[in-house]
């Protein structure tokens, strides 16, 4: 009498749990990257968007332009909180007088959260109002008094 031989052709069950958990882990922790990236990418654009708004205003600043006149000419920007001129003291390497100032923006980070998800929109999420950058330049322009 021949002995019966037993194939085995398929997975066990503990088998196909195990490769199904390694998958959902897998996909989870790609949907976490994304999220992350796209909230970085964010975060970069609106900064970005600031410095491109103090450069305009360092600029009409450079041309002669009063603070409070730079205030009235760019439109606004939903993220800078806030722009100031400080004057800087000291002398000024160069052949003639000069006249310093450091300009400071407050950058919002993070759009305000508004606790609702619109599609495109990222909230940021609580507490994110209060996430700024503060960036400083000092300028420089002939005095012309």
């Amino acid at each position: 009498m021949k002995a019966l031989k037993t194939q085995h052709g398929g997975y066990t069950l503990v088998e196909t749990l195990a490769a199904t958990a390694l998958v959902a882990l897998a996909v989870g922790a790609a949907s976490v990257l994304s999220l992350t990236m796209s909230t970085q990418e964010e975060i970069m654009n609106r900064v970005s968007r600031g410095i491109a708004y103090q450069e305009a205003a360092a600029r009409l600043w450079q041309m002669g332009y009063e603070p409070a006149e730079i205030s009235s000419l760019l439109p606004p920007e939903d993220t800078v909180q806030s722009l100031t001129f400080t004057a800087l003291t000291g002398t000024f390497p160069g052949p003639v007088d000069m006249e310093g100032v450091a300009c400071t923006a407050v950058l919002l980070s993070t759009p305000p959260a508004s606790g609702v998800w619109d599609p495109g929109e990222w909230t940021g999420g609580k507490g994110a109002d209060d996430v700024t950058r503060t960036h400083t330049m000092n300028l420089y322009r002939y005095d012309n008094r």
